[in-house]
């Protein structure tokens, strides 16, 4: 089937390809998760599609909530120009799920060069007759049915990278994975080596690992970055590794053949074996080389290797200081095993002694800039760029940019991180070295773009800066380029698609050990469920967030991963859990002047002394957390429903402060027009109006609030939050059961949409529906309160 091409409505959909040919003749490459969604609706189009079928055709899983599955299916539509009024190509069947509708055309793929005609199906017409397909029982039972294969295959998340609506021209998908990518062009792996004997010498294990990687990469074979080997094999004994667990290793890094170096003391000698123990090349190839220093026998060992394998004269050594040589690999061993302010110790010290070495300058400076000494970095490699102004040393004047950028980045600074990454990417542009650098420069703009609120720019910069690091073998910094895609689709709303890929993201980075930015992408996943108003889902993430916790050591990444954990829980009603976490991680913060988290630890803290009933304490918070907004970066719903709050709270004693900090709300947003929380400045209108007593003015807002563009279930839960009471309150019960109306089932999920039920069916008298509303709010209540009138059913006293 994946040769076909269906033809509907205008549309020419290639299942080989994913291309969506519009009726104007423009393509685009379909999101993965409306591929499989338009394709497997086609496929079954003589008939009805219930929703639990589709989901696990989609996502190839069951436990996805029936929202995520909306969002999915209104994206489609809007990409099919099929409005939801006139359903003329995918039907909703109430209570059931889907069918396609569309005469739909199938034509076929030639059989091969000598046939005589193009193979074609006739339009086909669904049958109005045909009854829906019994829908599965359970999802249990589906989940037995995907264990035989029944449902479709996950597509390539690359596809996410295509700039979505209006369509674009399609661009080269890059790889969902190492493991898409052809054996044959996969790189090597070389492992950390086996040190005989070990004592007084542990640096080699990690030195040597580098020094090869390095010498294999300059000979123009694709190498996996040494942190990316460290990350994988964290924890395991690759000497105890046999061939299964070896593929294995091989899959997860994306490698061809893995080097496994072996370093033995021969009396006043060294004697370096280097062993191919998986791969596509001669299978247990060996070589070795003996000389009275190590790093010199390493080097011959790799050169020896390399002739082996046929792969063309290795890169000449050059004059290397063999003292300055070993004091290098011995900080980069440091560095790779978790120290990075040993290694810098030992890069000072040795800088005393070579002053002249841009090698030792740079990485002293990447040292400075790892253990928070921002200035002294700065210096470093601006040093570094004035002594090699021309282009007789590429690849470190492109190290040393990117550096730069990185530096301005933590300050900030956004018009230098721009200026840093442009003079790397024009440096680079065109040559066969640096490609990592490069990638990490376009991955610094795509970061860079989306802060700013471009995020079309930002997905376009983030696609390349993939293409790059995956040809260069660094899949940890593609992961790492993954997850910034996956933060960027949920700021944006695309929460199904963000849920996808920050899941995927999280995984790899488990597989990579890599605790604290697992940490960080698990609280993305857990707010995208949120935004979905699905916190229950969210909590979900949170066990894994507290194994990470525990395994993070610097105190600023384990106190905001607390605060992180501590948002999941209020989220859930689980208040003095949460109220355990701010506390501690608030004093870290504040205590060690952390300005990136420390709006982050006032809001929070806000959200716990409000859920805790101190609105005076809250307030200060929040107002706290507005002086220390510092980061441009931080999420721009979680901001505006800050202000929001604060607003709120002022408007009960202050008007006059609440319009100020109204204003600095309306500011806030006019300054990133892109970022979609102008719903939260309507609702900052609505309370004021209410609190002068406007009743006009007040029902403007909240209407522009819900006409809203770019609304999430959890936008619309906060409108609903406000607006419904307020309706209920003036007998406007219709519009009040719009707005309920329009949340969804989320009710059966969320405690502060079910409470909004609660209200409503109190005020329209409707007994039964309103007891099984309270029933479900007090099971998701947790240590939340439900007001007490709200208990009351009028007419039972």
């Amino acid at each position: 089937m994946t040769g076909r091409i269906y033809e509907f409505e205008g549309f020419e959909l290639s299942a080989a390809t994913r291309e969506l040919r519009r009726p104007d003749g423009s393509v685009c490459l379909l999101p993965a998760r409306v591929f499989d969604c338009v394709l497997h609706l086609i496929e079954q189009r003589a008939r009805a599609v219930g929703r639990d079928e589709l989901i696990a055709a989609v996502w190839n899983q069951t436990e996805v909530g029936d929202n995520v599955l909306a969002q999915l299916l209104a994206r489609t539509r809007k990409m099919l120009d099929d409005g939801g009024d006139e359903q003329r190509v995918i039907r909703t069947i109430p209570g059931f799920g889907y069918h396609w509708v569309a005469a739909t055309r199938v034509v076929e793929p030639a059989p091969g060069p000598h046939a005589s005609a193009e193979a074609a199906e006739p339009p086909v017409a669904p049958d109005p007759a045909a009854a829906p397909a019994r829908a599965p029982r359970t999802r249990r039972r589906l989940g037995r049915l995907l264990a035989l294969g029944i449902a479709g295959a996950t597509a390539l998340l690359g596809t996410l990278l295509v700039r979505q609506a209006p369509p674009v021209p399609v661009r080269p998908a890059a790889a969902e994975s190492p493991a898409s990518v052809p054996v044959a062009q996969r790189p090597a792996l070389v492992l950390p080596a086996i040190v005989e004997p070990a004592e007084g010498q542990a640096w080699l294990r990690l030195g040597v690992m580098a020094l090869v990687a390095e010498r294999l990469a300059g000979s123009g074979r694709t190498t996996i970055p040494s942190d990316n080997s460290v990350a994988l094999t964290k924890g395991r004994d690759t000497a105890s590794l046999d061939a299964a667990a070896l593929a294995d290793l091989a899959e997860s890094a994306g490698a061809n053949w893995i080097v496994q170096p072996r370093v033995e003391a021969v009396g006043p000698r060294w004697r370096v074996a280097l062993t191919i123990v998986h791969g596509q090349a001669p299978i247990r190839l060996g070589v070795s080389a003996e000389s009275d220093q190590v790093l010199d026998a390493a080097r011959e060992a790799a050169d020896r290797l390399l002739a082996g394998v046929g792969e063309g004269a290795p890169p000449p050594a050059g004059e290397v200081d063999p003292a300055l040589a070993v004091v290098l690999k011995q900080a980069q061993a440091a560095y790779l095993d978790g120290k990075p302010e040993a290694a810098r110790v030992i890069l000072d010290q040795a800088y005393r002694r070579y002053p002249e070495s841009t090698e030792l300058a740079y990485e002293l400076g990447r040292m400075e800039y790892t253990t928070g000494r921002f200035d002294a970095a700065q210096q470093r490699f601006e040093a570094l760029i004035a002594a090699h102004p021309g282009t007789d040393d590429v690849v470190l004047r492109a190290r040393a940019l990117n550096a730069l950028c990185q530096v301005h980045y933590q300050r900030r600074d956004f018009a230098e991180v721009e200026r840093y990454a442009r003079q790397t990417i024009d440096l680079l542009q065109g040559r066969t070295s640096g490609t990592n650098e490069l990638g990490r420069a376009w991955r610094e703009l795509g970061t860079l773009a989306s802060s700013q609120g471009r995020y079309e720019q930002s997905l376009g910069d983030y696609a390349r800066a993939r293409v790059l690091l995956a040809a260069s073998g660094d899949w940890l910094g593609v992961t790492r380029t993954d997850a910034q895609v996956g933060v960027l689709l949920r700021r944006t709303g695309r929460l199904a698609e963000s849920i996808a890929v920050l899941s995927r993201a999280a995984d790899r980075l488990q597989a990579f050990h890599e605790a604290w930015h697992e940490g960080v992408i698990r609280s993305h996943l857990a707010a995208a469920w949120t935004l979905l108003a699905e916190p229950q889902a969210a909590l979900t993430q949170e066990p894994r967030m507290r194994e990470l916790d525990a395994r993070i050591e610097h105190p600023g990444m384990r106190a905001s991963m607390k605060l992180a954990r501590a948002d999941v829980l209020l989220d859930n009603g689980r208040i003095a859990d949460a109220v355990s976490l701010v506390a501690p991680a608030y004093r870290q913060i504040l205590d060690g002047d952390d300005r990136l988290n420390r709006y982050f630890a006032h809001a929070l803290a806000a959200r716990a002394a409000l859920a805790s009933g101190e609105t005076a304490r809250a307030e200060r918070e929040a107002a706290w957390a507005i002086e220390h907004l510092f980061d441009p970066d931080e999420d721009p719903r979680h901001v505006a429903l800050t202000y929001l709050v604060l607003v709120r709270l002022q408007a009960v004693h202050d008007v006059a402060a609440a319009q100020r900090t109204a204003a600095q709300l309306g500011a806030f947003i006019e300054a990133a027009p892109a970022k979609p929380v102008a719903a939260y400045r309507r609702l900052a209108d609505a309370a004021l109006a209410m609190a002068r007593g406007d009743a006009e003015a007040a029902r403007l807002a909240f209407e522009q609030a819900q006409a809203a563009a770019d609304l999430v279930p959890w936008d619309r839960l906060r409108i609903a939050e406000a607006y419904v009471p307020w309706l209920v309150d003036r007998g406007e019960l219709d519009r009040a059961a719009e707005i309920v109306g329009l949340l969804g089932d989320v009710t059966y999920r969320n405690f502060d949409a079910a409470v909004l039920e609660v209200r409503l069916y109190r005020a329209t008298r409707q007994r039964s529906a309103w007891q099984a509303a309270l029933d479900r709010a007090d099971a998701l209540a947790g240590e939340r309160t439900i007001d007490p009138a709200l208990r009351d059913f009028p007419g039972l006293r």
